[in-house]
């Protein structure tokens, strides 16, 4: 895991997350992938129905960016949407993929216009999310296991809550932290 071992020397990584189409189309995406793999970029990171809106599969696409762009990705993962039985599916189909880096979120919350036609989850949060991955990594994928991150925002009004829930997530399994530009 370049990523992981890039991390662990304390070196500089950098991470660009490309969004996933509404639709079918994924010939930019692998396009724009491989002109980050050529302008020197250590990972993309793929986003999981970013704003509540149904796009492609984060795990799925970022296997393809991975195997058709030649660069390592990364899918975040988000409660949001999935059941317990569904987040352990992704996890096994990433790690049949060779996805070995995993964002685990929580997801935005569904727009309240959404609301009457599609229903939250919420089976887990980021942080029991982040315990299940460590448990399969324990028990599955004890040989290669995931290399889990968190998300953190510095965004925030207070910023002691905002570093307590780091401090939570490291304690749970994240050994890394994406933040928002």
């Amino acid at each position: 895991n370049q990523f992981q071992d890039k991390l662990s020397r304390g070196e500089f990584v950098v991470a660009v997350e490309l969004d996933p189409p509404f639709d079918t189309s994924v010939d930019k995406i692998i396009h724009n992938a491989r002109l980050c793999r050529q302008s020197g970029v250590d990972l993309i990171t793929v986003a999981d129905s970013p704003m509540a809106k149904a796009r492609v599969d984060s795990v799925m696409l970022a296997a393809k960016i991975q195997r058709e762009a030649g660069i390592a990705a990364m899918p975040h993962i988000c409660c949001r949407d999935k059941n317990v039985n569904a987040l352990k599916s992704s996890l096994l189909a990433g790690h049949i993929e060779n996805l070995r880096n995993v964002l685990a979120v929580t997801g935005d919350a569904i727009a309240s216009a959404d609301k009457n036609e599609i229903k939250s989850v919420f089976n887990r949060t980021s942080l029991s999310f982040m315990e299940l991955i460590a448990e399969m990594n324990c028990e599955l994928f004890k040989a290669d296991p995931y290399y889990v991150g968190g998300a953190l925002n510095l965004n925030v009004a207070n910023k002691r809550v905002e570093l307590g829930r780091m401090a939570k997530k490291a304690e749970r399994g994240a050994s890394f932290f994406l933040t928002q530009p």
